[in-house]
């Protein structure tokens, strides 16, 4: 092993360290309406396994499934948001979807939450936001909330997919539920978001074939801000390699892959900045053919050395703090 790879892999050991998790993360947690008993109580079940995995963690939640204070479900939704701690945003919404034509709506009680009110909300917000619909007809806000710093996972593709969506029961299972060492792809014993994603995929289809049915919802996911939403089968392993072209240049996966359930111990909680060297490294390791050796490694050390000073700084300002 040469020298210059060698000191790249030193720095990178830096950036390795063990850091203490952000306490100002905030998961919102939207249940909405069943219409029948099962589905309320279905819904009602999937809303307490987040808010029992946010408490475990010490995670700020707040859970709304009905009007209180004088304010509509609607009105406390976008009131939560507007008060959210300004880092990092989770919301996941637990219900059904809708789509009237022109434009999707999430069934809660009171007035629905349109998709524009959802691109109101956010539009003020600078810090990361991780959005799930793990509802029906959810597949088109993909377009209307992706952007750049954002994980949007929606339960089908398109609004036109509009029947019972059983992926957000698996997803809640892999990624804060009982099912999360199945979805440890990677075997570092942690779950990304982009691990749960793949593996709940993997189970709904499991479940239509099951049934002997033809699938009616196919989950996406969105963490690069093109707005177009990659789908699980795409992926080999967590890669994504079987995709039309127009997808491959800046592949889906890459940031969810970086993010793991706020509450994990062994989580490492990451910049924006520190997010983005990351994905910087990964796409030029893609390119890594392309390129001289030299000529690599020179742009490998350079976000390497970029990525472990903003570790280092952070660590250092803690110590001050204390």
């Amino acid at each position: 092993m040469n020298k210059r790879v060698t000191h790249v892999i030193a720095i990178l050991a830096l950036w390795l360290l063990p850091e203490a998790r952000s306490e100002d993360r905030s998961l919102i947690i939207l249940r909405g309406v069943g219409g029948e008993e099962r589905f309320d109580e279905h819904f009602g079940n999937l809303a307490q396994q987040w808010e029992a995995a946010a408490a475990a963690s010490g995670l700020s939640a707040v859970r709304i499934d009905r009007s209180g204070d004088g304010l509509s479900g609607r009105e406390r939704f976008l009131e939560s948001v507007q008060e959210a701690p300004a880092g990092p945003l989770w919301v996941v919404f637990i219900g059904h979807g809708a789509f009237d034509g022109r434009e999707a709506k999430l069934q809660i009680e009171g007035p629905d939450l349109s998709e524009q009110d959802l691109v109101d909300a956010f539009s003020e917000r600078e810090g990361e936001l991780i959005f799930f619909h793990l509802g029906s007809a959810s597949g088109g806000l993909v377009s209307k909330l992706s952007g750049e710093g954002r994980v949007i996972i929606t339960a089908t593709q398109s609004y036109q997919q509009r029947s019972f969506a059983y992926f957000g029961e698996f997803f809640t299972g892999y990624f804060v539920g009982d099912s999360k060492a199945d979805a440890d792809l990677d075997g570092n014993d942690q779950v990304s978001l982009l691990e749960a994603f793949l593996a709940a995929s993997r189970a709904t289809a499991g479940h239509y074939k099951d049934l002997d049915r033809i699938a009616t919802e196919h989950a996406l996911i969105d963490d690069n801000g093109d707005g177009l939403g990659a789908r699980a089968e795409w992926f080999e392993g967590t890669t994504l390699k079987n995709a039309p072209p127009a997808f491959l240049s800046n592949p889906d996966g890459d940031r969810a892959g970086i993010i793991d359930w706020p509450g994990n111990e062994a989580e490492t909680s990451m910049s924006r900045e520190e997010q983005n060297l990351i994905l910087r490294i990964k796409r030029l390791h893609r390119k890594k053919d392309e390129l001289q050796s030299d000529d690599y490694y020179t742009q490998l050390e350079t976000l390497a050395r970029q990525l472990a000073e903003k570790r280092l700084g952070k660590e250092n300002a803690l110590k001050k703090a204390d």
